[in-house]
């Protein structure tokens, strides 16, 4: 069986509680690796905390909110440090 890598990115997770924590815990059955992007600067609600005790490969980006294709370029950097033969590409 291939080995699957599941990515996502998340931002404000804990201030705008969003089901981040949820949506990792629900691929990791299937997935050999989980990576997630994120910005310290934009992650310091407890975010980045909670994201560390869940054990997944982080990847720390300094993001330019101005891009208008953020969404694009956090999952693209996430993506980048997946392992695996196979990607999931997951939302929050």
């Amino acid at each position: 069986m291939p080995s699957i890598s599941g990515y996502l990115y998340v931002i404000f997770g804990e201030r705008f509680d969003l089901p981040y924590k949820e949506c990792i815990k629900s691929i990791m059955p299937v997935c050999d690796q989980i990576v997630v992007a994120t910005d310290s600067l934009l992650a310091n609600d407890g975010t980045l905390d909670e994201l560390q005790k869940i054990g997944v490969d982080l990847v720390l980006v300094d993001a330019d909110l101005d891009n208008p294709n953020i969404d694009g370029w956090f999952k693209a950097q996430a993506r980048k440090a997946c392992k695996c033969e196979w990607c999931l590409s997951m939302d929050a």
